[in-house]
C-alpha cells in the first residue's frame, strides 16, 4: 500500500508528514528547474493543415500559398526558389483530384505531429507524408513533405484519422 493510503489512515500527525513529502518533492524539482511540459496536439487540425497544403502543391499548383504554411524556420533555411523547384516534381503534381488524411502519428513529447495521406489522380492512388510542428494552442505549420513510394503497411504507431 502506497505512503500516501497508509497516512491518511492513521491519523493527522501522519497526514501532515505525507504532505510534506509531497510538497518537498515539488521543492526540490522546482529547484532542479525541471520543467514539465505537457505538449497537446489536435490531430484534426494537423490534418486540415496538411490536407490544404497537399491540395495547394499538388491540385492546384498554389506554390506560394503552400510555402506559407511551411513553419517559419524552414521558410529561413529554403527560399522559394528551391522549393518551388523542388515542389514541381512532386509525384502527382497537378494531376490530384482528391486528397484524404488517413492516419496520424503523434511525435511522443514533441511539438510535432506525422499526417499519412492518400491522393488519387490520374496515375493513380500516391502516399505521401507531411510533419507538421506546432500544438493544438500554437496552431501547425508544415515542416516536411516527403513522398511514400509503397503503401502504408499497419502500424501500431499510427491512428486513424
Amino acid at each position: 500500500m502506497a505512503l500516501g493510503a497508509r497516512a491518511w489512515r492513521h491519523g493527522t500527525a501522519a497526514r501532515l508528514l505525507a504532505v510534506g513529502v509531497v510538497l518537498g518533492l515539488v521543492l526540490l524539482l522546482a529547484m532542479l528547474g525541471v520543467r514539465l511540459t505537457v505538449v497537446v496536439h489536435s490531430p484534426e487540425a494537423a490534418a486540415a493543415v496538411a490536407e490544404e497544403y497537399v491540395r495547394l502543391v499538388l491540385v492546384e499548383g498554389n506554390i506560394g500559398a503552400a510555402y506559407e504554411l511551411m513553419t517559419p524556420a524552414i521558410r529561413e533555411r529554403v527560399s522559394f526558389d528551391d522549393f518551388a523547384a523542388r515542389m514541381s516534381r512532386a509525384p502527382g503534381y497537378m494531376g490530384v483530384r482528391s486528397v484524404n488524411a488517413l492516419e496520424y502519428e503523434v511525435l511522443s513529447g514533441e511539438p510535432a505531429v506525422v499526417i499519412y495521406l492518400a491522393v488519387s489522380g490520374t496515375g493513380g492512388v500516391l502516399n505521401y507524408l507531411v510533419i507538421l510542428q506546432g500544438t493544438m494552442k500554437s496552431g501547425y505549420g508544415v515542416a516536411d513533405f516527403q513522398f511514400l513510394p509503397e503503401p502504408l503497411t499497419p502500424s501500431g504507431e499510427r491512428k486513424k484519422l
